[in-house]
């Protein structure tokens, strides 16, 4: 009976122990798979957001193109009412140039989508706070001259009524008094101002990009890790 009783407590505690390993495993295996379903989610975040910067790095690039003509064509037409020089063709394609604003809009879909299935899902902290700072921080900072710099423009638009008959970008614009338009120092001043704040957010909008091209780098860097 004695020895009937320990083999039989010796299977079942073998049997115990197989249950026990048998449930570990599942857990282990059930940890597992949530671990690779939230790399894949973190990738494909990641990826999507990578996909986003470089659009947004391409346009950025544009507008500092565009917005270094439209500078131009503000000096241009500074150092014309400044000037003796006679009203002509060129002075013409400035005036109409000095008035275009070139906006920017992140494309931050992906990065919505993030903040509301939560921030964590980035692993790498370095990059998750730099994801957030250049969403929350870096490009809202630039936004806001842009913003001023818009508000000027319609400024100097509203100071175009008494020179101009209409503003358009189709065809030749004509003042309608070339000497008083020139001897203008309100319009001369309000000018000079919108040229020096549009400097202004040039260079911020140079620095946004490099925050848009490092945080793209190290999307990249992660993406090759995971």
């Amino acid at each position: 009976m004695e020895n009937k009783t320990g083999k039989y407590f010796k299977y079942a505690i073998g049997e115990i122990v197989l249950v026990v390993v048998g449930i570990l495993i599942a857990l282990q295996i059930n940890t597992w798979n949530e671990a690779n379903k939230e790399k894949e989610l973190e990738y494909d975040i990641l990826r999507q957001l990578r996909k986003n910067l470089a659009e947004d790095i391409g346009n950025i690039t544009s507008i500092i193109e565009a917005q270094n003509s439209t500078l131009s064509s503000q000096n241009n037409l500074i150092d014309w009412m400044e000037s003796e020089n006679r009203y002509n063709d060129s002075i013409a394609g400035h005036l109409i140039n000095s008035f275009i604003y070139h906006p920017f809009a992140t494309r931050k879909g992906q990065y919505e989508a993030l903040k509301q299935i939560g921030m964590r899902k980035i692993s790498n902290d370095a990059l998750r706070n730099q994801i957030s700072n250049l969403y929350e921080s870096t490009n809202p900072d630039y936004l806001g001259i842009e913003v001023l710099y818009y508000k000027q423009v319609q400024n100097l638009v509203d100071k175009s009524v008494d020179h101009f008959n209409e503003l358009t970008w189709t065809s030749r614009i004509e003042l309608n008094d070339i000497t008083k338009f020139k001897s203008d120092n309100r319009y001369l001043f309000q000018l000079k101002y919108l040229k020096n704040l549009g400097k202004e957010q040039q260079l911020r909008l140079i620095n946004n990009k490099k925050e848009f091209e490092l945080t793209h780098k190290m999307i990249a860097l992660e993406l090759e890790q995971l």
